[in-house]
């Protein structure tokens, strides 16, 4: 199970700061096709719901038939590729 952790990244003058990590089991990874060390773009799609994507990716996946909710992943992830592109 997917699990979101809180890290101490470093302390600067006494204040501390830290860092996110997603831990996902071997066989997810597998299964999305991931690499160690491979860089994600994060895309935050609405409260609760992340979509991570390889940064290399140009295009999500599209299959034929999608539903609603792989539609506006997709969606979103153009969306973030069009602005990234234009930066």
């Amino acid at each position: 199970m997917p699990k979101l952790q809180k890290q101490s990244a470093w302390k600067r003058k006494g204040k501390e700061y830290s860092k996110w990590v997603i831990t996902l089991p071997g066989s997810e990874v597998e299964k999305a096709g991931f690499h160690e060390g491979e860089e994600l773009v994060a895309i935050a799609m609405h409260p609760k719901t992340i979509l991570l994507v390889p940064r290399h990716m140009e295009n999500p996946p599209i299959k034929k038939k999608m539903s609603k909710k792989e539609k506006a992943y997709r969606d979103a992830f153009l969306e973030y590729q069009r602005e990234v592109m234009q930066k």
